[in-house]
């Protein structure tokens, strides 16, 4: 039976609770034991963290540091690329290019010695910018999902880099990849693999890869679908190459849709109690007022509110992000997300991105410069500030169990010591990284 549609149904939802991060399988190698255990509210497992939205749970972390900047507890090499890390129970999962493979490495969070490889031949395609994966692994119920550039898609044990399945979505679904790739992050929802990939997302069954139906056969842009509710119903917020669209996770039926052409589209949709903001490189920020009954309504627009890399976060009902008119470079900037009121701004941030974690926000420039801020709409007050690492820096932190993980294009990935109630010695010298 063809479960794949080019053309869905627009339908009532009927929809059942996702349940993406339920168990795992631990790692326990050195001992010969796999074990199963509850993903930690501490844990990233995904894109953006456990609710996809760029907020840690972590409470117990520090920015007071002697010497004024946090130990450096280990550094690897693990490729060129932009995804960053997944990390749960003690293992953290990268993602980049090298020796001609797109290469999985898997780590240990306490000291970064490597636990498996698994490599894959893959493209460098390294037009714009060094070239490598640019979608974060997801990690979900023993499995790690990821995707290259080219449009493999892989699902791997988590314990082992064993290779599950693969599929290879062009050939899959028959729709043309992007000048610049897959670059979206995938997601799980209602039992399903999302990828935004065609005209509004796809849908692979988790257990083998096999497809369940896609949404249009326009090509990809460079977003990851956001799970959500409008009027009451569970959808997918995605923006596409040629629209904006709310799709119904379970039939892939395009329940809402706006004409939003541009060709460059990379800042995730961010959900707020009152609608959804979506961002572009080109035509800046247009938010959608979601009603509790009704059809949404263009709520404001505004040419100098783009965001690429650093995708707003939503704290204490404001939205704090690295917005900036095309061509221009990022400011950290704090707005009232009904009104599109910019309440202060702070340059100097390029392509940078950022995290939230309780009443702080972790930023980092596009150079590597790591600074805290309290999440206040009166001003952007500093806490601390340090060079974290050289290089292009156009990924975002992850901070989880006590680390903050920061990585490059090149590959190099440092994790910084931030636990309040922890402290070690520096493994590598400041110059090296």
């Amino acid at each position: 039976m063809n479960r794949s549609s080019s053309q869905p149904k627009s339908s009532g939802f009927a929809f059942r609770q996702s349940r993406p991060l339920s168990r795992w399988v631990c790692l326990g190698l050195l001992a010969g034991a796999v074990a199963c255990d509850l993903l930690q509210a501490a844990d990233w497992p995904q894109w953006r963290g456990a609710r996809r939205d760029g907020i840690s749970t972590e409470s117990d972390w520090s920015h007071t540091w002697p010497g004024g900047e946090p130990a450096l507890a280990w550094s690897a090499q693990i490729g060129k690329g932009l995804a960053t890390v997944v990390s749960a129970a003690g293992a953290v999962f990268a993602y980049g290019h090298q020796g001609g493979s797109n290469v999985v490495t898997c780590l240990d969070a306490g000291d970064g010695s490597v636990r498996w490889r698994s490599a894959a031949k893959e493209e460098l395609m390294d037009w714009q910018f060094e070239g490598g994966p640019c979608s974060t692994p997801l990690l979900a119920d023993g499995r790690l999902f990821v995707a290259a550039r080219s449009g493999r898609v892989q699902c791997l044990a988590a314990a082992t880099g064993g290779v599950r399945w693969e599929r290879n979505l062009p050939e899959t679904t028959g729709i043309k990849i992007r000048n610049w790739g897959l670059n979206g992050s995938p997601l799980l929802s209602g039992g399903r693999l999302i990828l935004n990939y065609g005209t509004a997302g796809i849908a692979l069954d988790p257990a083998d890869g096999s497809l369940l139906w896609k949404s249009g056969d326009e090509e990809n842009t460079y977003t990851s679908p956001v799970p959500g509710t409008a009027g009451g119903r569970e959808v997918l917020f995605v923006a596409g190459s040629e629209r904006l669209a709310l799709v119904d996770p379970v039939s892939g039926g395009i329940r809402w849709q706006r004409p939003f052409h541009v060709s460059f589209k990379a800042g995730d949709p961010v959900r707020t109690p009152t609608g959804v903001l979506f961002t572009s490189l080109e035509a800046g920020g247009f938010f959608l007022r979601l009603p509790s009954q009704g059809e949404p309504e263009k709520g404001w627009s505004s040419g100098s509110l783009g965001a690429v890399t650093g995708t707003p976060v939503l704290v204490g009902g404001f939205l704090y992000g690295i917005f900036g008119p095309n061509g221009q470079k990022g400011s950290l900037t704090c707005l009232e997300p009904d009104t599109g009121r910019v309440l202060w701004s702070r340059k100097g941030y390029g392509w940078g991105s950022l995290l939230a974690a309780g009443d702080r926000l972790i930023t980092m420039t596009d150079k590597g410069e790591v600074a805290v801020l309290r999440a206040s709409s009166k001003k952007a007050e500093v806490l601390a500030s340090f060079q974290a690492l050289g290089g292009k820096c156009w990924s975002a932190p992850v901070l989880a169990d006590g680390r903050l993980f920061i990585r490059n294009a090149q590959g190099r990935l440092v994790a910084y010591e931030l636990g309040a109630g922890r402290r070690v010695a520096a493994r590598v010298s400041a110059t090296s990284r």
